[in-house]
């Protein structure tokens, strides 16, 4: 699991001293307007599950920050950038605005590490689940989690399902990102029943374009502002950032602050009535975003006259509308993560590569089928630019796009470097194809087309000699058979020159050994100057496919037919 950051804009050198945009303010001026809101979340202990944070920053000076915990994970780098800003928004004090609940107070649990040099590492869900125990302990109230990681079921590991469940009996909100894809695309924590799951929202009340929706989110989530958001910088200094991870923790300080004033007349209330007075009383989505709206928008007033009003059973016995309740947690313990993913999940794709650049970073299906690129494209690759915000990677059959490339997880960046030279060489003439093996992991908004993460060892680069056996490649190789026989071609372009021969035909049948998920492929060259008195030569493998990286069995083989 990573943090759900998506961008972040530094702004110390603007001439303003007020940093933030015009959604961020809104809402901080419409919570500061509740006169029963002034308690700024005292009383109110909130776990920040993320990157350790820069405690000697003067966001931080006057707020009342527990010891904390750590997981396996040691933070540096953009870890303790992420953590920092993430806290700031909950508990920080400063000149350009900071946190909804300063007077909470707050215990840090690291659970993301990583230096300058590797970025932010990931956390495992059983680390997840760990400061999960640890928050519970220490009588954490709202736990905020501004990460989560991708899985194609939306279920937790058992051990997650079950710490999750007992949050849910213990009436402690959890708060989660919806992550930054952009696609109908659940993460975990965010997809569970028991989770409050947050969307971003631009400055002008759109959903952002990296915020991600979709139908496991149904009955528990939300947007909130996340975007032109003012934090706290690791090591001095505020910036604006966007993103879900943001977006959450704004989300959570208010829920502290809703909690903390709502106690003044109903003492007895839990962090899950907050969870459901928002959800009961959210500003219906509207127009043409409603399905990226989530189940709506924060409305402070409405949450706090909902949460003063006495008129429902204890925490925990009634559940927000839509959400199944700790029944379905307890279901959903029972589908391990990971598991359950149908064949056509998985992906080897073979085919040429294309990369757009705009300002939304959604790119456009115009420049990617570009048959060159434009020269400022051209120059930014080759200036080493790639990793600036506004790519759009994908790969291309008979000139139109069928999936967007997006890399992420501690390889994004190397993936991306990866990319970069196998446009250029194929620019150069040097390549024809690339092999991508990966995930398909929702729907880019804008295009329409599927998502594909490619595994860091998933790809490969077709040198130009092996362009005649491009022809039988199987494009989004989403079939197993289409994925046995992209993985064997690539193989065969890869290790074995085609020289006077020509391939003239490929096929793929069951494994003759009787093995699950695996296919025998057989690809038939001839020789076009002596088509009558030379036989075929036939190169011949078995591929397994049943994990994301297909591997051969047996084989390869290779005979001569009369």
């Amino acid at each position: 699991m990573y943090p759900s950051s998506a961008t972040m804009r530094d702004v110390r050198s603007a001439p303003s001293p007020k940093l933030g945009g015009r959604l961020y303010w809104s809402l901080r001026r419409e919570a500061e307007a509740l006169v029963q809101l002034e308690s700024a979340g005292q009383g109110v202990t909130i776990a920040i599950l993320d990157g350790a944070l820069d405690r000697g920053h003067p966001a931080f000076a006057q707020a009342d920050l527990k010891p904390g915990f750590f997981t396996s994970a040691r933070s540096g780098g953009a870890a303790i950038q992420h953590g920092t800003a993430v806290a700031s928004l909950i508990l920080g004090r400063g000149p350009s605005g900071g946190g909804l609940a300063p007077k909470a107070t707050g215990l840090p649990i690291t659970i993301y590490g990583g230096d300058g040099n590797v970025g932010v590492l990931p956390c495992s869900q059983d680390d997840l689940a760990t400061a999960l125990e640890a928050a519970l302990a220490a009588s954490a109230e709202i736990i905020n989690i501004s990460g989560g990681g991708f899985d194609a079921s939306g279920a937790p590991s058992p051990r997650l399902a079950s710490v999750l469940a007992a949050c849910a009996r213990a009436g402690v909100a959890v708060i989660a990102a919806a992550g930054n894809d952009g696609c109908a695309c659940p993460h975990v924590p965010a997809a569970s029943p028991g989770v409050l799951a947050i969307g971003a929202l631009s400055d002008d009340g759109h959903p952002l374009a990296s915020s991600n929706w979709g139908d496991a989110y149904r009955g528990h989530s939300l947007a909130a502002p996340g975007a032109r958001l003012p934090a706290a910088e690791a090591f001095g200094g505020w910036a604006e950032y966007a993103g879900t991870s943001y977006a959450t923790a704004l989300a959570s300080g208010l829920a502290a602050k809703l909690l903390s004033g709502a106690r003044r007349r109903r003492p007895d209330l839990r962090g899950a009535d907050v969870i459901e007075a928002l959800l009961r009383t959210a500003r219906p989505p509207e127009g043409a975003w409603s399905v990226q709206h989530l189940g709506g928008t924060l409305d402070p007033r409405a949450a706090l006259d909902w949460l003063n009003t006495p008129r429902r059973p204890a925490s925990g016995s009634v559940r927000p509308t839509g959400g199944p309740g700790e029944a379905a947690m307890a279901a959903a313990a029972l589908s391990p993560s990971g598991e359950g993913c149908a064949d056509s999940e998985r992906v080897y794709a073979v085919a040429a590569l294309a990369v757009a650049r705009s300002e939304n970073a959604e790119g456009s299906v115009a420049e990617l089928m570009r048959a060159a690129p434009s020269p400022a494209v051209r120059a930014a690759i080759q200036e080493g630019r790639i990793h600036e915000p506004g790519w759009t990677w994908s790969l291309n059959s008979g000139g139109r796009p069928i999936l967007i490339l997006q890399p992420d997880g501690a390889f994004a960046r190397e993936n991306t470097d990866w990319l970069a030279a196998a446009i250029q060489r194929q620019w150069a003439g040097e390549a024809c194809r690339i092999a991508v093996a990966g995930w398909i992991s929702g729907v880019h908004r804008k295009t329409g087309l599927p998502i594909l993460r490619p595994e860091r060892l998933g790809l490969a680069a077709w040198p130009r000699a092996s362009q005649p056996l491009a022809r039988m490649t199987r494009g989004a190789g989403r079939t197993g058979v289409d994925r046995a026989l992209n993985f064997a071609l690539t193989r065969l372009a890869s290790e074995k020159p085609v020289s006077a021969l020509q391939p003239a035909s490929a096929t793929v049948l069951p494994s003759a050994l009787g093995r699950p998920q695996s296919h025998e492929t057989a690809v038939a060259f001839f020789d076009p100057l002596h088509r009558l008195s030379a036989g075929r030569k036939i190169w011949r493998a078995t591929v397994d496919v049943s994990d994301v990286l297909p591997v051969i069995v047996d084989g390869p083989h290779e005979y001569w037919t009369s």
